[in-house]
């Protein structure tokens, strides 16, 4: 019988029994594993990232773009919540189309309604629609809404000119801040209801809003204003226009009793005295005071004094100067003499230059000596602007800091140069 050739050495080794490389060894011999090399729970292999609180993220995700937010949101549905929350918190409609969307998808997504807390609207975008009904009454409903703190209406003309748009913005009860930028009501009426359709209303900014009778008087009768008084804590205006009967109905709605902090931005010579007597009236309540005047040369600026005597709880205090001539800065250090009583924490200044001023005057020294005298460590912030136009000096930094070397040793000296192709 024919005997078969002895196979290949390589091949008797293929043939043969595999065996595992890294046979573990009998149970009894083997070594457990230290405790860091365990196997853990699926929750507790979770990258840190994934494990931050959920403020935390949301304030992480609140510096992200909107293509930055979408790409979070498809990366792990840990981050989902945060996501929508950062993209529906501060919402604003950018064009009808985007508003439309914005109402449909909080109707068919309820759980993204409790995000939306800010609400910033544009007439000018709205107005491009081809329905020529109340941009307003386009807003989504208050029910789609639960959890809206803030309105900022921007760039509307004629609103608020009928009691069903009032109506409409007055369902958002728990509106809290309420913002007008270039807005022009019909009338001061309508501008009254507005305020008294929020019942929770503690902020309001009013920023370049006109009415229809500028020149009117405000016809306010004391029967006529509801019972409940304003709940105003900030107040913000801005380039106002004949705002005196404004005032005088801010101090008759009894809102004077409780602001607590009040910013007067650009305000001219027809409405620096009402606002004067308006900050008397506040007496107590004012925490802090920002101020902004731009009068003319040929105005007596000792008559439109604002005196801070009975401000006996004003602890901040923000003067924004936009000529710096000596009228001017003397009409400022007249304003801080009369807040000695008053226990100031902090004074900032915004002083805005041109080519006409110098800081080399009898007035400039008396502020400065003030200043030092009166509150050496108070002064916390002065900020200059310079617009550097041809002709006039160009590279003013090493001039400010050799004039101020106390305030550039304490690091609160700023000095901004707007050049002539910036403007």
């Amino acid at each position: 019988m024919r005997s078969e050739p002895p196979a290949h050495p390589r091949m008797q080794s293929a043939l043969s029994p595999l065996k595992p490389v890294n046979a573990a060894p009998p149970l009894a011999h083997r070594r457990p594993h230290p405790p860091q090399y365990r196997q853990q729970p699926s929750t507790m292999r979770r990258t840190p990232a994934l494990q931050l609180p959920l403020e935390i993220q949301q304030a992480i995700f609140n510096y992200l773009d909107r293509s930055a937010l979408l790409r979070c949101m498809l990366t792990h549905r840990a981050w989902i919540a945060s996501a929508q929350y950062a993209l529906y918190s501060h919402a604003q409609p950018a064009s009808p189309a985007a508003l439309w969307k914005l109402t449909k998808t909080l109707e068919t997504s309820p759980h993204l309604r409790k995000n939306v807390i800010e609400l910033s609207i544009s007439g000018d975008t709205l107005r491009c629609g081809v329905r020529p009904t109340d941009p307003i009454l386009q807003i989504p409903a208050p029910t789609l809404l639960p959890n809206l703190r803030s309105l900022r209406f921007t760039g509307f003309d004629e609103v608020f000119r009928s009691s069903k748009s009032i109506a409409h913005v007055g369902g958002y009860l728990d509106v809290t801040e309420l913002h007008l930028h270039r807005c022009r009501v019909l009338a001061p009426v309508h501008l009254e209801q507005l305020l008294y359709s929020f019942p929770r209303l503690t902020t309001l900014t009013l920023d370049s809003v006109r009415w229809a009778g500028d020149n009117e008087p405000y016809k306010v009768t004391f029967g006529q204003l509801p019972e409940r008084a304003l709940q105003l804590r900030t107040l913000r205006i801005s380039n106002p226009y004949e705002y005196a009967p404004f005032f005088q109905w801010l101090i008759h709605s009894k809102c004077a009793v409780r602001v607590r902090h009040l910013e007067l931005i650009r305000f001219d010579v027809y409405n620096l005295r009402p606002a004067g007597k308006f900050v008397t009236e506040l007496c107590e309540p004012l925490e802090s005071l920002t101020l902004g005047y731009n009068l003319p040369t040929y105005c007596d600026h000792g008559e439109r004094r604002i005196d801070l005597r009975m401000n006996n709880k004003l602890r901040s205090l923000t003067l924004q100067i936009y000529d710096c001539q000596g009228d001017y800065v003397r009409w400022a250090n007249t304003l801080l003499l009369s807040a000695l009583e008053s226990p100031l924490e902090r004074i900032a200044f915004s002083l805005t230059l041109d080519s006409r001023q110098t800081l080399w005057n009898d007035a400039w020294s008396t502020l400065h000596a003030s200043l030092t005298t009166y509150w050496p460590a108070t002064l916390k912030e002065v900020a200059f602007t310079h617009y550097a136009v041809p002709g006039f000096l160009q590279n003013v930094e090493p001039l400010f800091q050799e004039r101020f070397v106390e305030l550039k040793r304490r690091r609160i000296l700023s000095v901004t140069v707007v050049r002539s192709q910036d403007y």
